[in-house]
């Protein structure tokens, strides 16, 4: 009786341990079926584990368990595509608070506040032909403390664009630190008009632009310079520009014979400048290519926040030169 019930129980250990044993070996086949998955989890830092999925930190009842990621600790992903769909959307997130800009329009007067501080701008008693000074100051809004302590961004402390009403005169230049908060260059305007000033610049991670308008009197009107002397840019748009949607702006770079020039010097630290102003001058946007890939091409991934007309500027070395190109676009 006793050799029986033992045999009984033989049997009975055995099917458990069998049971055992292959829901161990379906666990682990179900692991090693999602490795690719698993290496993308542990790469992005995330914990690689075996539970039930859940969402906003819920279980999922009706689900089963299975090998997934566990994402900032919050959500258990079984799905390598929903993977993909949350960290696509956290990346975008965290770009977007990267390059948030602070902005704000002056107009004529003489200063303006900007997130924590006050910019200011002492116009010059400006006429063409004669070199005037630009002078511009940064104090902190509660203290009024004069702040020097702008961050290098693309070789610069300080980037400073200026563009005509018409968008037929154009300069992109740089200030440097005269005193305490405050910054200075002396400028040539070249021809009468309406201009508007454009100073970027960063403190402790965040961007700041702020715009002035200037008015230089008289009655002078100069051709527009050639800034590109004998090179030649063509300009390749693949489809519709629209408002709010990414595009790629792609420039190619020729000699006078039409042979393919690369470009192999950086230009404030990358491959090349971007500045677009709108018609209005409402809009005003600043890019880079920064591929570092030596060959003729200078490509953009730019979105524009507003329809309309606009002027674009590209600029690039060569042979230790700036040169500059513009070009006229219209956004759907």
């Amino acid at each position: 009786m006793k050799a029986k019930l033992l045999f009984y129980l033989l049997i009975v250990f055995s099917v458990a341990a069998f049971g055992c044993s292959k829901a161990a070996d379906s666990m682990e086949m179900g692991k090693n079926e999602n490795s690719e998955f698993e290496d993308m989890c542990t790469e992005a830092g995330y914990e690689w584990m075996l539970m039930k999925p859940t969402q906003d930190r819920k279980i999922i009842k009706e689900a089963e368990s299975c090998w997934g990621c566990m994402v900032e600790g919050i959500e258990h992903v079984c799905s390598m595509e929903k993977f993909e769909e949350m960290t696509g959307n956290m990346e975008e997130n965290m770009h977007s608070v990267q390059h948030m800009v602070m902005t704000a329009h002056a107009g004529t007067r003489s200063s303006v506040d900007v997130h924590m501080y006050n910019v200011g701008f002492i116009r010059p008693d400006a006429e063409p032909g004669k070199e005037a000074l630009l002078k511009l100051t940064i104090n902190e809004l509660q203290s009024k403390n004069p702040v020097s302590d702008l961050e290098i961004v693309h070789d610069k402390i300080m980037h400073v664009v200026l563009a005509r009403d018409d968008l037929k005169h154009f300069e992109h230049i740089h200030p440097q630190a005269s005193g305490p908060g405050v910054f200075s260059m002396p400028f040539n305007f070249t021809a009468s008009g309406f201009y508007r000033i454009w100073i970027d610049f960063t403190i402790g991670g965040m961007q700041h632009i702020v715009d002035f308008d200037i008015n230089v009197p008289g009655n002078v009107e100069p051709e527009e310079k050639n800034m590109l002397d004998e090179l030649k840019v063509n300009f390749i748009s693949s489809k519709e520009i629209a408002a709010g949607k990414e595009t790629e702006l792609k420039f190619e770079i020729f000699d006078k014979d039409n042979k393919p020039v690369p470009i192999t010097e950086k230009f404030l630290a990358a491959s090349a400048h971007l500045i677009a102003i709108e018609e209005t001058l409402e809009e005003f946007n600043h890019n880079h290519d920064e591929n570092f890939d030596n060959d003729n091409k200078l490509i953009f991934r730019h979105t524009f926040t507003k329809s309309g007309k606009y002027r674009l500027w590209i600029q690039f070395s060569v042979e230790r030169k700036a040169r500059t190109a513009s070009f006229d676009i219209e956004v759907k």
